[in-house]
């Protein structure tokens, strides 16, 4: 997982896994791990005959027009033993990810996207809405010492075939700095009393060149991120491709940072609306939100607390394996 192509929250579902269950790994750059393995031969190198089977997030390949199968002479639809599976980047290869856990005889799903059945024929398969969380162990709440007024970190638009994505972070990047193509040059001048942290990245091939080229990218590590978002007054989240709500959502929460976002349908229909902090989209109002915002430390305090108790008490990692477990101890 370390060496794959990845968000904090794959390692943390794995970790937390590990806390609550008796579990094996088994893939790429793990030990015993061996590409001409079936379902069998995994199994009888275990100490122990399994209650399940889970396939991961970075188990089916995420590569646009591959072959999702990374192992096809595994043949795991010839164990009886329960599969299950967690579905990842519902915006690539879709119809084929289903259909390998059709074809498999997987039991259960499930998936970080609100209504995957909307985007794809999932007869056959029962997939239930398990949304992103955090870690608490790592993202935990910090009032003071918010240095930064505003900050951005990520890709500005994903444009890949499915992906539908809003170019809404590109509209908010050129508010507040004059900018060529999708690369931020420098802030505007009714910005320069505000201390911005803008870290943005574009996919497309010449913004991505100058972006490099310019160094206007910070790579950060798990623990410059998280102290990143402790310090931050407002954090600036958008959904991500499909209207996924992304774990930054409850990190920024859960570490003391308000979530200023677009007013729209999915947050609400995940949050009390006064734990999030709206701008229009059209961005008519995004200053003035903003400037009131940083301007009241009691208002900015009032919504962090609420924000930070709402997430520890529902969308901790913790408590979406429980449920996870307790999922499969049902079926």
């Amino acid at each position: 997982m370390f060496h794959y192509s990845s968000a904090m929250y794959q390692l943390d579902v794995m970790n937390e896994i590990n806390k609550q269950t008796d579990v094996r790994f088994y893939g790429r750059g793990f030990e015993n791990y061996n590409t001409t393995d079936t379902i069998n031969d995994i199994i009888n190198k275990l100490s122990f005959h399994p209650d399940v089977i889970i396939t991961g997030h970075s188990w089916l390949d995420d590569s646009p027009g591959q072959n999702v199968d990374p192992q096809p002479n595994l043949k795991i639809n010839q164990t009886k033993i329960p599969k299950y599976f967690i579905l990842n980047k519902e915006y690539v290869n879709l119809k084929e990810k289903i259909n390998y856990f059709k074809e498999n005889r997987f039991i259960k799903g499930f998936s970080h996207h609100h209504n995957v059945h909307n985007l794809v024929d999932c007869q056959g398969l029962i997939i239930e809405f398990w949304p992103f969380a955090f870690d608490a162990n790592k993202f935990f709440y910090k009032k003071k010492n918010k240095i930064i007024d505003l900050g951005f970190s990520g890709i500005l638009k994903n444009y890949s075939k499915n992906a539908n994505q809003s170019d809404i972070r590109i509209k908010i990047m050129k508010k507040i700095h004059y900018s060529v193509m999708e690369v931020p040059l420098y802030k505007k001048k009714r910005y320069k009393n505000l201390n911005i942290f803008w870290n943005s990245f574009s996919t497309q091939k010449w913004s991505k060149y100058w972006i490099d080229q310019l160094n206007k990218r910070v790579w950060l590590s798990s623990e410059e991120y998280i102290k990143l978002i402790q310090q931050t007054k407002a954090f600036i989240n958008t959904p991500s491709p499909l209207g996924l709500i992304s774990p930054r959502y409850f990190e920024c929460m859960a570490a003391g940072a308000v979530v200023f976002c677009e007013d729209e349908l999915q947050s609400k229909n995940l949050f009390p609306e006064e734990i999030l902090y709206t701008f229009k989209s059209d961005l008519s109002d995004f200053d003035a939100r903003l400037t009131c915002l940083i301007n009241s430390e009691n208002y900015h305090e009032e919504i962090c607390d609420k924000a930070n108790k709402f997430v520890n008490g529902y969308h901790t990692w913790e408590i979406r394996i429980k449920q996870l477990i307790s999922e499969m101890s049902q079926a």
